[in-house]
């Protein structure tokens, strides 16, 4: 396989330090989300970064499927909830998402999503080892 691109980030101090992308153009100071201190708090964590990677990469992977087929839309938003889960062996990543298509009949607003779906690198990198549950609206 060639490689296409590279990017690459740094994290110092864990949950309650900042990531960087190495060429520093992108620097965020992260906090221990709520949930597991039980203090307050509106800082951003490491498991939203991953929700806006996430749907950010889908979304270009949804436009690229209407781009391939040539289909004409509106608009569209694509949602990602990123759902933290404890068992037995620790955490584990679920994933909802939700696809709304503006412009564009239900057949082919399922086409595009699966289309988009087989696109993605994170939905490809996860897939048969994460859950994700897509709903289009």
């Amino acid at each position: 396989m060639k490689i296409a691109m590279k990017r690459s980030a740094i994290n110092r101090g864990g949950r309650v330090g900042y990531v960087e992308t190495t060429d520093g153009r992108l620097h965020h100071e992260l906090a221990t989300p709520s949930e597991m201190t039980g203090k307050p708090t509106d800082d951003t964590n490491s498991f939203e970064l991953v929700a806006l990677a996430y749907s950010a990469c889908f979304g270009s992977a949804l436009q690229k499927a209407f781009e391939m087929k040539e289909i004409e839309y509106d608009d569209f938003s694509v949602e990602v909830e990123n759902v933290v889960l404890v068992d037995d062996k620790g955490k584990q990543f679920s994933f909802n998402l939700t696809v709304q298509i503006d412009g564009a009949d239900n057949a082919i607003k399922k086409e595009m999503v699966d289309a988009a779906n087989n696109i993605c690198p994170f939905s490809k990198a996860i897939a048969g080892n994460v859950d994700v549950n897509i709903k289009i609206v």
